[in-house]
C-alpha cells in the first residue's frame, strides 16, 4: 500500500528544501544522475556529501533527454535522479511519456526521483510526487507567485521520507515565522489571481521577446509552454 503523502514547510524557499532533500537522503558513494545545464546544486550538493554524480547533456535542439541516457548510468549505487521541471534555466517541460519511462525505471531499481517544481504551475505540469511513490517534489512562493521576499517553500513526498526530513530540519531551523505563516495563508488563498497575473505578464513578454528575436537574428532561444525562462545562444 502507498503511504500517505505529506508535506514539509521551511522558511529557505526551495533551494532549502532541495538541500534538506538531498542531505537527510544521500550518503557518502551513493550515485546521483542529474541534467545539464541545470540548477548548480543538484551537481555540488552530492559531491560535497560524497557522491559520485553524473550530468547527462540535454540536446540543444530542443533541451530534451532521452531515457538511454540515464539508463546508461544506473547500477545498484544509483540513489537519486534529480530534475527540474520546467527546467531551469532552459523553461522546457518533460513529457509524460518520458516521465512514466522514468518512473519505470526508476521504480525497478528503488531509484528516488528528486523535482524541484518551482517553476510549476502555469499549465497542467505533473507533479513527481503525484505520479510515483518515491517522487519528492519541492517549490515555493518564490517564482510563480512573485513572493520570493517571503523565503517560503515545501516539500511533497511520501510520509516516510517526510518524517526524515522533519527529523534532520530540527537541527538547522525551528519554524517559519508567524507572519511568514500568515502571509503564505492569504496568498495560497488567493492561487488563481497571482497565477492569472503571473501567466498575464509572462504573455506579454513572450510577444515582446518574440519580435525582439526576429530583429536579432544572432540571438536564439527556445520559449517555453509551461516556464518563463529561456536559454539563449548567441551566434558570433
Amino acid at each position: 500500500m502507498r503511504e500517505r503523502e505529506s508535506r514539509h514547510f521551511n522558511d529557505e524557499s526551495t533551494s532549502k528544501a532541495n538541500e534538506l532533500v538531498m542531505n537527510t537522503l544521500l550518503e557518502k558513494e551513493d550515485e546521483v544522475i542529474t541534467v545539464v545545464p541545470g540548477y548548480q546544486q543538484f551537481v555540488d550538493i552530492p559531491r560535497s556529501i560524497g557522491c559520485k554524480v553524473h550530468e547527462i547533456e540535454l540536446y540543444e535542439s530542443d533541451w530534451q533527454v532521452d531515457i538511454e541516457s540515464f539508463e546508461q548510468y544506473i547500477n545498484s549505487n544509483t540513489k537519486m535522479i534529480i530534475l527540474n521541471n520546467p527546467s531551469n534555466p532552459t523553461g522546457t517541460e518533460y513529457s509524460k511519456q518520458f516521465l512514466m519511462r522514468l518512473i519505470d525505471l526508476c521504480r525497478v531499481n528503488g531509484i528516488y526521483i528528486l523535482c524541484d517544481e518551482v517553476y510549476r504551475g502555469l499549465n497542467d505540469e505533473l507533479s513527481i510526487s503525484d505520479i510515483y511513490e518515491k517522487g519528492i517534489s519541492t517549490s515555493s512562493l518564490s517564482k510563480v507567485f512573485s513572493l520570493a521576499g517571503l523565503r517560503l517553500g515545501w516539500v511533497k513526498a511520501n510520509g516516510d521520507v517526510i518524517h526524515q526530513i522533519n527529523i534532520r530540519r530540527d537541527y538547522s531551523m525551528i519554524s517559519t515565522g508567524p507572519l511568514v505563516d500568515k502571509l503564505g495563508f492569504i496568498a495560497l488563498k488567493h492561487r488563481d489571481v497571482l497565477i492569472d497575473r503571473a501567466k498575464s505578464i509572462i504573455l506579454k513578454n513572450k510577444k515582446i521577446v518574440t519580435e525582439w528575436l526576429k530583429c536579432n537574428p544572432n540571438f536564439e532561444c527556445i520559449l517555453p509552454k509551461g516556464g518563463y525562462g529561456v536559454f539563449s545562444k548567441i551566434w558570433f
